[in-house]
């Protein structure tokens, strides 16, 4: 007698809920940077991943199509984005492609554009089409009368970059300028703009009751700094420049009078002087937990002054012009009155004979007030030294390879395996960052290195 076998009941798996499908898609790299510094599609990661099922198909799709760029994505043909249109929700350059201009009516979900400049005013139909937006990055904006209720619509945005034709933002009546922000002046939590547009702003009486990050391009007049209490209540972060004594004058007072209690990071692309810096730096009365300054020289004021946040500092950036040896000492003084730091990261641009950079004294624990608490270390520079070994930081091409535990995250940016040094210095490098028992990630000159406990 013949026995009918019985199929074996396929046992269910996580992957077959596609919540976790499309969780473990995410992780799953898509886009990445290049060595130019450019997006890049890596389409052939998640490519074969479609045709596993018609339920990873389905599943999956809408991960692959969430971002369109125009550039990066400039050989994909325009039938195959006309076809998944409905699944983008990020736009980056989506007017460099003639025709995405002409597939705009077809992106109506999308919840952050970047555009890179307007043309013939297709930005503003995308912007009126995408009524969930939540990022805006809008370059070269020319106001026009009708832009008044460009973002009346927009009752989700919380991040704007807004790079204008400055002098044709400021030869309009401030009043316009605050009435075209009012309706989403309290959704946004971070706002970046020309310095000169957001004072034409706040002579117009915008009120950010949620701004916590600003970021103002070009030098800031003294009277921004007077409107800010008022203006943005709870802000946490500044972005400026001060390089008069004017205005330096009146960032001192901000921070000194505590009217923006929460205000606590500050980043200075450019400082009039170390004195000045220094002078600010001091001023500021809760204790800044983010700090970023640019400095010509280790001045004794500047460090003195840095040393005061030692107890609320989580996160310190310096990029430094002077020579490299001096700056060394200057760095240590400050890292052992730093009790909390979590980040730190050291630009060296450096112009003269001297301008390799020698990590190896910030790679020792001792040299540290509390290494326990560090997880993220960068150092850029035109070349980077432990003790005799060297990297140039044009010396990026590709590799796959592991040291100590750490990898690459983005292993396009890996350096040639046939280069026993630059093998060495990072063997060297990492063995030493073993000291450090909570550091995640290690940056060299743009190259992000994680480390795998």
């Amino acid at each position: 007698m013949s026995t009918i076998e019985t199929p074996i009941a396929r046992v269910p798996t996580a992957l077959d809920l596609p919540e976790v499908l499309v969780m473990v898609g995410e992780f799953i790299l898509l886009w990445d940077v290049s060595y130019l510094g450019q997006a890049a599609f890596r389409h052939q990661n998640l490519l074969p991943c479609l045709s596993v099922s018609r339920h990873f198909r389905r599943s999956l799709l809408p991960v692959f199509w969430r971002t369109v760029d125009g550039y990066a994505m400039r050989n994909v043909p325009e039938g195959v984005l006309r076809e998944y249109a409905e699944f983008a929700r990020v736009l980056r350059n989506p007017l460099r492609r003639e025709d995405i201009r002409r597939m705009a009516p077809l992106y109506t979900t999308a919840i952050n554009i970047q555009t890179t400049h307007d043309l013939e005013g297709h930005a503003r139909r995308l912007i009126r089409r995408n009524p969930r937006l939540q990022e805006l990055d809008l370059s070269l904006w020319r106001p026009e009368a009708e832009d008044v209720t460009l973002f009346s619509h927009l009752g989700q945005l919380s991040t704007l970059r807004l790079a204008t034709n400055g002098q044709g933002v400021i030869a309009t009546d401030p009043e316009f300028l605050s009435r075209a922000l009012a309706s989403i002046s309290r959704t946004l939590v971070s706002l970046q703009m020309q310095a000169k547009v957001f004072l034409h702003a706040c002579r117009g009486h915008l009120f950010l009751p949620e701004l916590k990050v600003l970021r103002l391009d070009g030098t800031a007049s003294g009277q921004v700094f007077d409107s800010l209490p008022e203006m943005c209540p709870v802000l946490e972060t500044l972005d400026v420049t001060t390089d008069t004594n004017e205005s330096g004058e009146r960032l001192e007072a901000l921070f000194r009078s505590g009217h923006c209690p929460k205000l606590v990071n500050w980043t200075t692309p450019g400082q009039g002087n170390n004195e000045q810096l220094a002078r600010l730096i001091r001023s500021h009365r809760q204790g800044f937990q983010e700090l970023d300054i640019r400095i010509e020289e280790g001045s004794d004021d500047v460090k003195n002054a840095v040393k005061q946040h030692g107890n609320t500092l989580r996160k310190l950036q310096i990029c430094s012009e002077a020579d490299p040896e001096i700056t060394l000492a200057f760095l240590i003084d400050i890292l052992q009155s730093c009790r909390q730091l979590q980040s730190f990261e050291f630009e060296n641009i450096h112009g003269g004979g001297v301008s390799s950079f020698d990590v190896n004294a910030l790679l020792n624990p001792m040299n540290w007030s509390s290494p326990a608490t560090l997880e993220n270390l960068a150092f850029t520079g035109p070349a980077l030294k432990l003790n005799d070994l060297s990297l140039e930081s044009d010396e990026w091409q590709s590799m796959d390879e592991s040291f100590h535990n750490w990898r690459l995250i983005n292993p396009s940016w890996q350096m040639e395996s046939s280069q026993q040094q630059k093998r060495e210095f990072l063997k060297g490098l990492f063995g030493r960052a073993g000291g450090f028992q909570h550091l995640r990630t290690i940056t060299l000159n743009g190259v992000i290195y994680w480390r795998e406990f």
